[in-house]
């Protein structure tokens, strides 16, 4: 395959990226976010060992499976980093909020990474990187200060999908005492139109954008170790963030109040359980892939619009709503990513 059938491939590979909040959204009203954290972990684990050992013995690849003890020590540091802490608080705020208002907070995560990129690895970032943090930090904050509240932003209709939600501002919140209603939401989330809302929203998003800004960090340090990447880091990346997340889960109470679903929601949970997963492995193997052949710069920029992914999902499938000004400090936050990850390729 060309350059161009690499550049087609990675614009797909962003979109399965983006495609993934969709269905960890409605995840969110039946698990706990350490709760789904673990088992896609777990899932991801299986998935991808069995995509990427026989890649590897049957020489699909360059990639190897061995990794030296240092670069193991980096990828243990990255998947605490990754797994257990940033896609832990990114479920915290999409429990709460919207994907059209998570996604564009979580996508300064590149941005901090150049940052970190400044003060550990001595890099130089070019004078648009600058421009492109500006302008998301502006963004962040337009959409913080007017964003909705999930009554306000999302019009979903019961029974069409894994959640059951408060459809409008106007409806009375869910009725826990209904079989079909989503028990965690029903037992743990917060009640929506405060501002205590846009905090549990805002601040989980913005630890999630800081911790994954340091995992590629931690993974080029890997790298280095092991003078690239190897299949080894993928597997105990994924293994070790599911080992990490358990003590948290034994110290914290990470159950609601909870009954079993019905049975067609429980299909559903399974089809979507399998969908992340799926997406995942996608995601963590078609990465390598990309970085191979497009090299690092390109694959950031490709990168960079996942958001745009996540947003247009939230908008067309679960009918979320922005109003005029957070749909602009959304918009203003995702182009300035773009804009940075252009920028660096200059």
């Amino acid at each position: 395959m060309g350059y161009a059938g690499w550049v087609i491939t990675g614009v797909i590979v962003s979109a399965c990226g983006g495609a993934l909040a969709w269905f960890e959204k409605p995840l969110l009203d039946f698990f706990h976010p350490l709760q789904l954290n673990f088992v896609v972990r777990i899932i991801s684990v299986v998935l991808l060992s069995a995509v990427t050992v026989p890649l590897t013995l049957l020489g699909g690849w360059s990639l190897v499976i061995e990794t030296p003890p240092a670069a193991a020590a980096w990828i243990a540091m990255a998947a605490f980093f990754e797994w257990t802490i940033a896609l832990s608080a990114f479920y915290y705020a999409l429990r709460v909020g919207t994907i059209s208002v998570v996604t564009p907070i979580v996508a300064a995560a590149p941005l901090f990474t150049a940052l970190f990129g400044v003060l550990f690895l001595g890099e130089r970032p070019a004078l648009w990187v600058y421009v492109g943090m500006v302008m998301t930090v502006i963004g962040i904050v337009v959409l913080t200060r007017w964003m909705p509240t999930e009554e306000e932003a999302t019009a979903q209709a019961a029974g069409d999908s894994v959640t059951v939600a408060a459809a409008a501002s106007a409806d009375p919140p869910p009725d826990c005492d209904d079989p079909l209603a989503a028990p965690v939401a029903c037992a743990a989330a917060p009640q929506p139109g405060t501002r205590r809302t846009v905090l549990l929203v805002v601040l989980p998003a913005l630890l999630a954008a800081l911790t994954w800004g340091a995992y590629p960090v931690l993974v080029e340090a890997a790298e280095r170790a092991a003078d690239g990447p190897t299949v080894g880091m993928m597997i105990e990346s994924q293994l070790l963030g599911a080992v990490f997340l358990i003590p948290f889960m034994v110290g914290r109470r990470a159950r609601g109040r909870r009954r079993p679903p019905p049975a067609a929601a429980r299909r559903r949970i399974v089809w979507f359980l399998a969908a992340v997963a799926v997406l995942e492995v996608i995601w963590g193997v078609f990465f390598y892939f990309m970085v191979e052949n497009l090299g690092a710069i390109v694959t950031g920029v490709l990168i960079a619009v996942t958001p745009v992914f996540s947003v247009l999902g939230g908008i067309l499938i679960w009918k979320e709503r922005l109003n005029a000004p957070s749909a602009a400090g959304a918009a203003l936050a995702v182009a300035g990513v773009i804009v940075a990850a252009l920028g660096g390729a200059v």
